[in-house]
């Protein structure tokens, strides 16, 4: 298909979402915007945020992203290179005076928060804006709390989808810049188009962000195969103590920071390792669970079919996908490793096919 075909095809398309006019008024509403995601950044909530930053500079509004961590490596590539564009990290203002001097950033804004089910999942940049009195929004495509603050629209595969398809609604151009963000974002959340929310309105969006010669195979090998050397001998280290179940059908890995000690792993060592564990007959449920610099815990849940991790990450208060959730639980990692590995197991039991 040439360049313009597409288009020439969607303007046939009209969005459905009723959430779109939610957004479409929140935005136009309020000239001073800032954008956030959830901390632990990742390609579909910087994807969304680059979409969104385009869009709102074409409305003509004084819009600011702060995020709580730096983008990461893997995914600079999709930063754009325009010179007004900037990301505000959080965790770059190391005392208590840069804090403040980047509170006036933040002061007076309306919020919206991308790609995110809870504000407090924005990490420290939730103590900034004060949810109790400012006027914000989440816009999401997980499973969100029953609060008008949360437009949530499930059908979506990826916030960049809910992004792309705001876009339609406004009919707005999309500028090449946020067309490499919006699709990198597609890529990485339908598992480059594999996962079962991927749709034919999926395929729409991504075919109309390639009405720009965007690299594809370099976009796929920066998100799933940027990995360093030392990322085998992590592997190794990991995985032969891992908790295998061939009943029940579970993979669980278990890293303590001393796991990672000698190794060269770049900014985002564990990315993927639960889908590769559940890349393997039998396995239905994969989890990573890493011990944090503070001793604490995150992890990252994923499933096949009818297995809903989600339901297990909403326990230790997380959240995601029927089958990709995560969760962060500022406790000990010895003490809920044990607890979430039981839940684990106790859901497999009760729910095995």
């Amino acid at each position: 298909m040439k360049p313009g075909q597409i288009r020439d095809l969607l303007q046939y398309y009209t969005p459905k979402s009723a959430n779109l006019k939610k957004i479409a008024a929140f935005l136009k509403k309020h000239r001073r915007i800032l954008l956030t995601t959830h901390a632990g950044c990742d390609p579909d909530g910087i994807g969304a945020q680059i979409g969104l930053w385009y869009l709102l500079k074409k409305m003509n509004k004084d819009v600011v992203i702060v995020n709580n961590d730096r983008v990461p490596e893997y995914l600079e590539f999709a930063l754009p290179q325009d010179p007004e564009f900037r990301i505000h990290v959080y965790n770059d203002y190391k005392d208590n005076d840069q804090i403040e001097a980047l509170k006036p950033l933040v002061d007076k804004r309306a919020i919206l928060i991308v790609d995110s089910s809870e504000p407090k999942r924005s990490g420290e940049v939730a103590s900034l804006f004060p949810v109790d009195t400012a006027a914000w929004l989440s816009m999401d495509h997980h499973i969100a709390p029953e609060d008008p603050h949360f437009v949530s629209d499930t059908s979506y595969s990826a916030t960049c989808e809910f992004v792309w398809d705001l876009y339609q609604s406004l009919r707005e151009p999309i500028s090449e810049s946020a067309a490499l963000a919006l699709y990198s974002g597609l890529v990485a959340d339908t598992g480059n188009f594999r996962y079962p929310k991927t749709s034919l309105r999926t395929h729409m969006a991504a075919g109309d962000l390639l009405q720009y010669p965007l690299p594809t195979d370099e976009i796929y090998r920066h998100i799933f195969e940027s990995h360093e050397t030392d990322r085998l001998k992590f592997l190794a280290r990991i995985l032969r103590k891992a908790f295998i179940d061939k009943k029940l059908g579970i993979a669980v890995a278990m890293i303590k920071k001393s796991d990672l000690k000698g190794l060269e792993l770049g900014k985002s060592p564990t990315e993927g390792i639960a889908n590769f564990m559940l890349a393997v007959k039998g396995i239905h449920i994969a989890a990573v669970m890493t011990e944090t610099h503070s001793g604490q815990l995150k992890a990252s849940l994923r499933s096949r079919g009818d297995y809903n991790v989600q339901e297990i990450a909403k326990q230790f208060g997380g959240g995601g996908h029927v089958n990709a959730s995560g969760l962060k639980v500022e406790q000990r990692f010895a003490k809920v490793s044990r607890q979430l590995l039981r839940s684990i197991r106790k859901y497999a039991q009760k729910n095995k096919l």
